[in-house]
C-alpha cells in the first residue's frame, strides 16, 4: 500500500515521506538491532516467532521497489476506474494489485529467501533451541555434534527445498515481470 500511496496518490508531504524512506534505506540493519531488541522485549515478544514475523513485516526497500513499479503503470487505468465510481481502496485492490502481480511475486520470493536465510535476527530474538530457525539449528548442530560433513550437506539440501518450491511456484510471474520491464513502448 505504501508503494501505491507514494506513486499514485497526491498528498501533502509525499516528497518528504519518500525522502525519509530513502534515508531509512541507507541505515544498515545492524545499526537498528538494539532498538529493535528493546522494542521486542517491551512488547513481550522476546523468544517467540512473533518477534521474527513482526520484524520481517516491514521493509523500506520493498516499499521503494513497489513504488517504482507502480509509478510505471499508466494513470489512465486509474482514471477509468475512478470514473466508474471506484474509490482509493477499490482501485488499489481491483486495478493495482492485479497489475502488480509480477513485482509482488518477485518481492515475495526475495523476502522469503532473506527471511529463510536470516541468521542475525533469530540469533538476537530467540533463546530457546526448539524455536531456532534452520541457519541457527545448523550452527547449533555443528557446535553440539562436531563437523559431520555428510549430515551437514543433507541438512543444507533439505533447507533449500522450500526455496525451490516457492521459486518454481512463482517463476511464471517473475518471468512475466522481467518481460514487462524489458518491453519499451
Amino acid at each position: 500500500m505504501a508503494g501505491y500511496a507514494l506513486s499514485k496518490l497526491e498528498f501533502k508531504g509525499r516528497a518528504v515521506v519518500f525522502s525519509l524512506m530513502l534515508a531509512f534505506m541507507m541505515i544498515p540493519e545492524q545499526a537498528t538491532l538494539v532498538p529493535r531488541y528493546i522494542m521486542i522485549k517491551e512488547l513481550g515478544l522476546y523468544d517467540s516467532h512473533a518477534a521474527l514475523i513482526l520484524m520481517g513485516m516491514f521493509s523500506s526497500y520493498f516499499a521503494f521497489l513497489l513504488r517504482q513499479f507502480m509509478a510505471s503503470i499508466h494513470n489512465d487505468l486509474l482514471e477509468a476506474a475512478e470514473l466508474d465510481g471506484a474509490g482509493f481502496f477499490r482501485i488499489f485492490w481491483s486495478v493495482m494489485v492485479p497489475l502488480s502481480r509480477p513485482i509482488l511475486a518477485t518481492v515475495g520470493i526475495i523476502k522469503f529467501i532473506w527471511t529463510w536465510n536470516d541468521y542475525q535476527g533469530p540469533l538476537i530474538m530467540l533463546n530457546t533451541t526448539e524455536l531456532y530457525t534452520i541457519p541457527l539449528g545448523m550452527q547449533f548442530f555443528q557446535e553440539e555434534f562436531g563437523t559431520r560433513i555428510s549430515v551437514m550437506m543433507m541438512a543444507s539440501v533439505a533447507a533449500i527445498i522450500p526455496l525451490l518450491v516457492l521459486f518454481l511456484t512463482l517463476q511464471k510471474q517473475v518471468i512475466e515481470g522481467i518481460a514487462i520491464g524489458g518491453v519499451k513502448g
